[in-house]
């Protein structure tokens, strides 16, 4: 009678072949994928070539040119289209200006829709000859300084309001 070491020295050999030829197998299709991906590289690399060279001939700066020439028509641009910035029309005269933003981070719901932006059909343009005139600078009155000074305190009606939004939740005051 066969002992019981012998059947599980045959089985284990047995199972030993059984998975070294499978494992070879997968060896062969690993192989297999790894070759395709290699021919598939150095088909991509051939193509990559093909469209530089594709690329290089048409922007080639002479047919470029022609190609220029013969659709856009186009001329080579003469003294007269070049304009200095003194030519150009200074803002001012454009058009009115917006108001600047309001400093209050926190806008509250009672303030008016900020106006929008005017349209212009055509911007004024000035004579080049006529020079814009120059803004005359004074000392600003004591009022004005004064009227500033109010305008840049926030009015006691929006301080309530700052408050509220710092102050925590009444549920998350009740939670400590």
């Amino acid at each position: 009678m066969i002992r019981l070491v012998t059947v599980f020295w045959m089985v284990l050999g047995l199972s030993g072949g059984v998975g070294i030829y499978l494992l070879k197998h997968e060896v062969q299709a690993m192989e297999a994928s790894l070759a395709e991906t290699r021919r598939q590289t150095f088909a991509d690399q051939q193509a990559i070539h093909v469209l530089k060279a594709e690329w290089t001939y048409l922007n080639e700066p002479a047919r470029l040119k022609a190609l220029a020439e013969r659709h856009l028509n186009m001329e080579p641009m003469s003294a007269t289209q070049v304009a200095m910035i003194a030519d150009l029309p200074r803002r001012e005269n454009i058009g009115p200006h917006l108001p600047l933003p309001s400093s209050d981070p926190l806008p509250s719901a009672k303030s008016a829709p900020r106006p929008s932006a005017p349209v212009l059909d055509k911007p004024r343009m000035l004579p080049a000859a006529a020079q814009p005139p120059k803004p005359v600078l004074q000392a600003p009155s004591a009022g004005a300084v004064k009227t500033l000074q109010k305008q840049a305190t926030p009015p006691p009606a929006q301080a309530p309001a700052l408050a509220g939004v710092l102050q925590r939740p009444p549920e998350l005051a009740e939670a400590r």
